[in-house]
């Protein structure tokens, strides 16, 4: 017997990895949620402004 097979056999368990990927994928599938080709996001402008004050401030501590 393989041993992916004992999974099979033992009956339910936890998932893990591959698995809890899968069951998600599934559980979304599912719900109704529609897969799409499409990646949508969006910046956060926070995070952007406190990138640029801190790349400022090492240009500013470099020349200093």
């Amino acid at each position: 017997m393989l041993p992916s097979n004992d999974r099979i056999i033992s009956g339910p368990g936890t998932q893990t990895g591959r698995d809890a990927i899968v069951a998600a994928w599934k559980d979304a599938r599912g719900a109704g949620f529609i897969s799409s080709r499409e990646v949508v996001s969006t910046w956060n402008a926070l995070a952007v402004v406190v990138g640029l004050l801190a790349i400022l401030s090492v240009m500013v501590a470099a020349l200093v």
